[in-house]
């Protein structure tokens, strides 16, 4: 087997002092800082943040390209339309997640945001009482909350306890 050197990459994980070279047939391998391996993006603290921008930049576009469908819900139910979301947009916010599930709290929250968004916009809902509704809440569970409560944990990616 023949080793393509021009598509060759070399990553250091963690603290890099210094950068290594790596030579194959004369040739010299080229240093990165991030690569995409397998639909995944990692970069050298395996932080996975970029995963996250990567992820949710996905899910958006994808919401993007069905969101000429749902315009105007004609003749578009709403199941169909949650049907669309779990297999055109939640994939993409959970693809490989057990991998980078130990992501920051920062980092899942912006992926929650970017759900709880798609669902809204999906569903059609104005406000988020209008979504929990749709989920299956009903509307005394809401008359004691504070404005301070978290206001999407039923759509939380619960990916440290991996039950998403």
């Amino acid at each position: 087997m023949v080793m393509n050197v021009a598509k060759t990459k070399v990553m250091l994980f963690g603290e890099a002092k210094k950068k290594i070279s790596i030579k194959i047939h004369n040739l010299d391998l080229e240093n990165v800082s991030s690569f995409k391996y397998l639909g995944m993006m990692l970069d050298l603290m395996l932080d996975f943040g970029m995963q996250v921008d990567y992820a949710t930049g996905k899910a958006k576009r994808a919401l993007n390209k069905i969101g000429c469908l749902i315009k105007g819900r004609q003749g578009i139910s709403v199941k169909m339309c949650t049907d669309l979301y779990k297999s055109l947009i939640r994939p993409h916010l959970e693809y490989a997640i057990p991998v980078w599930a130990n992501t920051s709290d920062k980092d899942l929250e912006k992926l929650e945001k970017v759900q709880v968004d798609c669902l809204r916009r999906i569903i059609g809902a104005i406000l988020l009482l209008q979504l929990k509704l749709y989920m299956g809440s009903h509307p005394s569970d809401f008359e004691d909350a504070s404005p301070a409560a978290d206001s999407t944990s039923e759509f939380r990616l619960n990916v440290k306890g991996m039950s998403y």
